[in-house]
């Protein structure tokens, strides 16, 4: 038992800290920090835009993170918010957002390419699942908790 406590949980964290690592370094090479990474990803997915609970939501972060995030991505021309209402209105990406969410989602894509490496389809399919799986039951654990 405590070995697979152990393999999971080494695992776990050495590609958490590989994903970050390289988020880090190969988006600072095109001048953008994590949490820039996280909105240009979420907004390039849905082109009708997101508010902003659901723009935190979809990037996992916290409000006062996704306000400054949505401050210093607007001020660069990438970013524009529908309205007056700084909370409830879209946000969507710019023409030159779009075409950084381009770029940004391409390198995403390679990298999950060559980190995929010798895992088929089935058994990326089928880890997906797994983890899914692990993950709730581990969330219902963590809310039980609190």
């Amino acid at each position: 038992m405590e070995d697979r406590y152990t393999n999971f949980t080494r695992l776990m964290l050495n590609i958490s800290r590989c994903v970050q690592k390289i988020k880090k370094v190969e988006m600072e090479k095109l001048g953008f920090k994590g949490n820039q990474v996280e909105v240009l990803l979420a907004l390039s997915q849905r082109k009708e835009g997101l508010n902003f609970a659901e723009l935190c939501e979809a990037c996992d972060e916290d409000k006062a993170a996704i306000s400054r995030t949505v401050k210093d991505l607007t001020s660069k021309g990438l970013l524009l918010q529908e309205g007056e209402q700084k909370y409830k209105n879209n946000i969507k990406l710019t023409d030159q957002g779009r075409e950084v969410g381009r770029l940004v989602c391409g390198k995403i894509e390679d990298f999950i390419e060559l980190g995929s490496r010798g895992v088929s389809l089935k058994e990326r399919e089928k880890m997906y699942e797994i983890l899914e799986k692990i993950s709730k039951n581990l969330t219902k654990i963590c809310q039980k908790g609190e």
